[in-house]
């Protein structure tokens, strides 16, 4: 029964040997605060990865679609334009070379 009151009224703290618990409730509080400070940091460094994640995405969107257009202006260059819009197609036989001689007149 004793044991019990001394324990209720904390008597093991306030005795002359109770440095040491006191030691080691410091060392656990001070570790327990690191803990949670490092949770903190973590936390915080994964949110940072989703956002950065994210703009990844948004810009390899952004470099699929812009090689998608340079291919397609690459594709048919300004002439090839002018002469679609003139009726003029493009043929699929390869053009016949044509030599002309040095003729004097």
């Amino acid at each position: 029964m004793k044991s019990i009151v001394k324990l209720l009224k904390v008597e093991f703290l306030t005795n002359k040997k109770s440095v040491d618990i006191w030691k080691m409730i410091a060392y656990l509080t001070l570790l327990s605060a690191l803990m949670i400070t490092s949770g903190h940091i973590m936390d915080k460094k994964m949110y940072q990865i989703q956002v950065l994640e994210k703009q990844v995405v948004i810009l390899k969107a952004q470099l699929i679609e812009s090689q998608s257009y340079l291919l397609e202006v690459s594709k048919l260059p300004p002439r090839l334009k002018i002469a679609e819009s003139q009726y003029i197609e493009q043929t699929l036989e390869t053009p016949i070379e044509i030599k002309i001689e040095n003729i004097e007149l």
